[in-house]
């Protein structure tokens, strides 16, 4: 068997050669990083300096005082003529044994005017004649008016009446035949406690055209 010489080893050289320039080459490393100023490590940050917040303060905003809204204009209805009577149911027959009922007795004073007695006053030759008192107008005839109109006869203690009033009409000449045909008429005057005494009374009046 053929042995080398420990002198004749080329790789026990090799090895001790290789560690040495290992070692040399971390020293030279390391003295190049010591004395370099460029490659020194930067180990402290360098504070940003930031300014403060501003905090805005904004006031309170108030609403302006606003003047009220108008009243509104109060709203007037003004009821037909024929809504006077409300639920009164006129006789339109002039029946004699029949008449509207009066309101209430009111009196004001020695000169006022019952309207509520006893024995109430009645037109001295009956209902029926007072309607053949009334004058048909002629324009209401034309055009076909027909209706009752409501007197307020104001009757004295001997029976005439001193003033008439329209309680309810229906135009066209109707209202004033009608008051006028109440004035001509003379009254039994109206008995209070068996004394005659001032009245007033609703008389109806009908107007119809004859078929």
């Amino acid at each position: 068997m053929v042995m080398k010489t420990p002198s004749a080893d080329l790789r026990a050289g090799s090895r001790k050669t290789f560690e040495a320039g290992l070692i040399i080459s971390l020293l030279l490393a390391i003295a190049a990083f010591k004395f370099s100023p460029e490659a020194r490590v930067v180990n402290e940050i360098e504070a940003i300096e930031t300014p403060p917040p501003i905090f805005l303060i904004i006031p309170p905003t108030t609403q302006p005082d606003m003047p009220p809204p108008p009243a509104r204009p109060p709203v007037i209805i003004e009821a037909p003529p024929d809504e006077v009577l409300g639920d009164i149911v006129l006789d339109t027959d002039l029946n004699p044994d029949s008449h509207v009922p009066p309101p209430p007795p009111q009196i004001d004073g020695d000169e006022g005017w019952f309207e509520a007695v006893e024995s109430p006053p009645k037109p001295a030759d009956g209902y029926a004649a007072l309607q053949t008192l009334v004058v048909y107008p002629e324009i209401a005839k034309r055009i076909g008016i027909e209706g009752t109109v409501v007197i307020i006869a104001y009757i004295e203690k001997d029976g005439t009446v001193s003033r008439t009033e329209v309680l309810k009409g229906i135009g066209f000449g109707c209202d004033e035949a009608a008051a006028t045909a109440v004035a001509k008429t003379r009254f039994i005057p109206g008995l209070q406690r068996e004394k005659p005494v001032r009245v007033k009374i609703a008389v109806p009046l009908r107007f119809r055209l004859s078929k």
